[in-house]
């Protein structure tokens, strides 16, 4: 029987957390201290932390990922109704915090290589089955408004941000990101938050490049769009009083789960630095395996590489090594199911969905965990040749 490298029965898994720094020592602190809700020092250094990371003019803090696209929907101005461009091959989440707003999500593909938003699809269907009427871009068949492009930075890739930027602004629409695991991405060198989108969303669930024990953030350049997604995640609340102004949200992130992000941040360096040599280390390691192609990072692209993954030549293939991967006790796993076959989304609005339906099932993220020692990725290596050579 193959067992992992750390006895039988024990699974090398996807993704998990890291925890080697100061997080004990700071979660301690919040409660000596008493603020362990949703104010206290932690809070605005985790902010102030972040935004300098990404270089932007500021930082809100949420409690996930989710409310942070929910949020920041809705300072872009998303109404009821309204479409909201985004990819098909995403996180469920993406389109759900679209239909929190009362909104509807219109799909769309993917290209092959890096499996993020087809550009060139994009302009060429908003040329095609939209019209400008007063500055306002409308779907022709529905009559619907169609309000923004959420592009998805797929594993911590970002797709042709200048070309989206551009697309927006022909059809008047805003561009806002879903980032969830591209902390510490860039696009031409450019931090995330200098790329053209008015405001980009984080993610710090358990199993993103660092984690807050779940939680998100926005991120922007526009002090005033980010006062408004503080306001609208904070219930709203005149300052000082239990007065409330409008229809709001309870989605600040607490001391206590700041604590742990700032922990988290001094790693960072040291995470985005792991998850590069482990994409690296499976690349030479699987360079011969001629039925595994890498998920491409494109050269504009200074990736996150949230995850590793690779793509198979046929899903008979796919199928057999993930299968084989679970068998030596290494998590193997379907990713995202594209959103137009998930049963809340099968009536969608959407084009062309052939790339993404002919590449999901042969999608094949390995372990990509920042403390993924050498030999267990040597031992996931070898496991995978073994089977190359068996199956051909």
């Amino acid at each position: 029987m193959i067992t992992s490298v750390d006895g039988p029965n024990l699974k090398i898994p996807l993704v998990e957390p890291q925890f080697s720094g100061n997080e004990s020592v700071y979660l301690q602190q919040c409660i000596s201290s008493g603020y362990v809700s949703s104010i206290g020092p932690f809070v605005s250094r985790f902010e102030k932390e972040l935004s300098d990371i990404m270089c932007s003019a500021g930082a809100v803090a949420v409690s996930s990922g989710t409310a942070a696209l929910h949020v920041m929907l809705l300072v872009a101005g998303v109404k009821p109704n309204d479409l909201v461009i985004i990819p098909t091959y995403t996180f469920i989440g993406t389109a759900n915090s679209i239909r929190q707003c009362f909104s509807v999500p219109w799909l769309m593909d993917i290209v092959a290589d890096d499996l993020t938003l087809d550009h060139n699809l994009l302009k060429k269907t908003l040329e095609s089955e939209t019209n400008l009427e007063n500055g306002i871009c409308i779907h022709s068949d529905s009559g619907r408004t169609v309000s923004a492009i959420m592009p998805v930075h797929t594993l911590g890739a970002t797709p042709r941000m200048d070309l989206l930027a551009d697309i927006a602004e022909e059809f008047n629409l805003s561009l806002i990101v879903d980032g969830a695991a591209a902390l510490g991405t860039k696009f031409n060198d450019k931090p995330l938050s200098k790329t053209g989108a008015s405001m980009t969303s984080l993610s710090f669930n358990g199993n993103k490049v660092i984690t807050t024990g779940g939680g998100g953030a926005v991120i922007s350049d526009n002090l005033d769009l980010l006062d408004f997604v503080r306001k609208i995640s904070g219930t709203a609340k005149i300052e000082g009083s239990y007065n409330h102004d409008r229809v709001a949200f309870n989605y600040s992130m607490s001391n206590l789960h700041a604590a742990v992000g700032c922990a988290q941040l001094e790693l960072l360096p040291e995470f985005l630095k792991t998850k590069e040599r482990i994409k690296r280390n499976y690349e030479t390691g699987l360079k011969d395996v001629v039925s595994l192609t890498p998920v491409k990072h494109n050269s504009y692209c200074k990736s996150s590489h949230w995850i590793s993954a690779f793509t198979l030549s046929t899903l008979e293939l796919a199928n057999s090594l993930r299968s084989h991967l679970n068998n030596a006790f290494i998590e193997a796993r379907l990713f995202w199911k594209p959103l137009h076959l998930q049963k809340p989304y099968q009536n969608a609005i959407k084009t062309r969905t052939n790339v993404s339906d002919d590449i999901w099932q042969r999608m094949m993220p390995l372990p990509s965990s920042t403390n993924l020692t050498k030999e267990k990725q040597e031992y996931i290596i070898k496991v995978i040749l073994d089977w190359a050579e068996m199956s051909h």
